[in-house]
């Protein structure tokens, strides 16, 4: 019987691997088309850096990037993502599940 369970645990994984293949080759991310066009290459070849900021900061936060993306010169755009049940996910994580967020 365990032998049994292992073979459909491998079968299965594999399975799940080729579902996520196939659904890359054929809907792609629009949220990792939109990050290519703006950083001029392929998002996925490039490290990942974060930081995190207390929550009392936050407000903070925000004032800064409002000030900075009000600057002369500069544009921005507001996109919006669904969330996954409150999951906060890093940017990876959305690059790599973008085909099922936007």
């Amino acid at each position: 019987m365990e032998k049994d369970l292992v073979e459909f645990a491998q079968l299965f994984e594999r399975f799940m691997q080729q579902m996520s293949l196939a659904a890359w080759s054929e809907g792609g991310s629009p949220l990792k088309e939109l990050l290519d066009r703006h950083l001029g290459t392929d998002c996925s070849t490039l490290p990942v850096i974060a930081d995190s900021f207390p929550p009392y900061d936050h407000a903070n936060l925000q004032v800064a990037l409002s000030a900075f993306l009000a600057a002369e010169g500069r544009r921005h755009e507001l996109i919006g993502l669904s969330g996954q049940q409150r999951h906060f996910g890093s940017l990876s994580d959305l690059v790599e599940m973008g085909h099922h967020q936007l």
